[in-house]
């Protein structure tokens, strides 16, 4: 699996740390109870990239972290405060709690952080004129960069021969965010679906833009883990552990700043 399909499912238009969402219409019923949380992580592309040798473009996928400002679950438009600039694509939106990817002891650039905790901020900040002209497009490619390996008393991330420097941009930090794919659930009867019963007692049925289900229109996923070694020969990180099944394949990562 050299690469993952994905499918638009909202388009944004930011300005002044404003963002406004406008949700595809069939996936609209995905937005339900989304309106009880405060924040959404939502994930972008930024680049798009045409290769005639592929059947569909390329997509760069970035997540950004959004506070809710209002939601209009019959419309599908959402308005955020959040640091997109332009006009973007939006293939998944997750609820997100703000205190989720602080972490305890983090070392940054080779720096130990002298707080108890340190938030999750992205290294490679949004471009502030990205511009996507074309709202048409329906599917993008996204390419992977490596997998995750899980067995009796290990966990790793094994990144492919052609992506070895991204090991250097990582190698001072000690914890890493990953984006990785829900590859068990790829197939269109699970991609098709809008909402979910969450697994907890009496929880209303819920759309999956407001859950973390790996069921969703893309099987997109994020976790952030503490790097315990890494293999730059082998091309191999040894993270504390992860969610994801043996060989899901991963998509980026960031380090914790």
């Amino acid at each position: 699996m050299d690469n993952c399909v994905i499918r638009a499912v909202a388009s944004a238009n930011g300005q002044n740390n404003r963002v406004k969402i406008i949700v595809f219409e069939e996936f609209i019923p995905a937005l339900l109870h989304l309106e009880k949380f405060s924040h959404i992580l939502v994930f972008s592309a930024l680049k798009i990239t045409n290769e005639k040798t592929e059947p569909v473009p390329y997509a760069e996928i970035k997540e950004n972290v959004m506070k809710i400002l209002t939601i209009n679950s019959k419309t599908g438009e959402i308005e955020t405060e959040g640091k997109l600039y332009g006009k973007f694509l939006i293939f998944d939106i997750k609820p997100y709690f703000p205190i989720e990817d602080r972490v305890r002891k983090c070392i940054s650039s080779g720096i130990s952080n002298t707080e108890d905790y340190l938030s999750f901020e992205k290294l490679d900040n949004y471009p502030i004129n990205s511009s996507i002209n074309s709202f048409n497009l329906k599917y993008c490619s996204i390419k992977l960069i490596g997998k995750i390996e899980k067995g009796s008393g290990f966990c790793r991330i094994r990144i492919s021969n052609d992506y070895l420097s991204i090991i250097d941009r990582i190698s001072n930090h000690s914890h890493i965010r990953i984006l990785w794919y829900f590859n068990r659930f790829d197939g269109e009867r699970y991609r098709k679906i809008t909402q979910c019963d969450p697994p907890y007692e009496k929880a209303p049925r819920t759309g999956v833009f407001a859950s973390r289900s790996p069921v969703r229109p893309n099987p997109i996923a994020v976790t952030t883990c503490e790097v315990i070694m890494i293999d730059r020969q082998s091309g191999i990180i040894e993270i504390n552990d992860t969610d994801a099944f043996d060989k899901s394949p991963l998509q980026s990562r960031s380090a914790i700043n």
